[in-house]
């Protein structure tokens, strides 16, 4: 091959490799932010394979009825485990709680690594999650406080019966613990997910 069929090959596959969707880490959140996010979908139905809720008061909940994955659901808002998660998370990019979206499910959040990492359970702190994948089945929640091995808060959308709640639970060793990236560390002393500095 000539020495410019080398160059006019290599031009392609650079021009190939920049048409490639890239995997941009998500927008930076302090952990503030994420549990404030996690706390709206409080009181809002388990809808299996959905991630949405609302921040207007009076709004319908929703309803879900039946064992998931063949539950019914009535509304236009609910979340399962991991469409709550993504969108608390706000992964793998920024949407409204409005939309409705569903990018990944347990498998994804047990078994790789697209925009978080997994962590030691010692090391868990507000707004990461824990998640775990046994036999096909799992489960996923936002830490909020507490002990990662004993009673802790969580925020959770835990299936039909119960719908999206924040409250006290423990966690079998089977959960692994998992931590968004591009978390953003500022000083945020009142909760408002805002820097201290801007508060002024």
């Amino acid at each position: 091959m000539s020495r410019f069929g080398v160059v006019v090959g290599l031009l392609m596959l650079a021009v190939c490799a920049l048409a490639l969707p890239s995997h941009a880490a998500p927008p930076g959140m302090t952990r503030d932010q994420i549990i404030a996010r996690g706390k709206g979908v409080v009181g809002f139905s388990y809808w299996w394979g959905h991630g949405r809720w609302s921040t207007t008061q009076g709004v319908s909940k929703g309803s879900c009825s039946g064992g998931c994955p063949s539950c019914s659901h009535k509304g236009s808002y609910g979340a399962d485990c991991s469409g709550f998660v993504a969108k608390a998370w706000q992964v793998p990019s920024s949407s409204s709680v409005t939309t409705d979206a569903h990018p990944y499910s347990t498998y994804n959040f047990y078994n790789e690594s697209q925009h978080w990492s997994s962590i030691s359970r010692g090391r868990t702190k507000k707004a990461d999650s824990m998640v775990y994948r046994p036999g096909g089945a799992g489960h996923i929640f936002l830490y909020e406080s507490g002990d990662p091995w004993g009673w802790m808060t969580a925020i959770e959308c835990k299936g039909c019966n119960y719908g999206c709640v924040r409250g006290s639970r423990t966690a079998s060793s089977s959960y692994k613990a998992r931590r968004r990236d591009n978390i953003a560390t500022v000083s945020d002393k009142d909760g408002d997910g805002k820097a201290d500095a801007s508060d002024n």
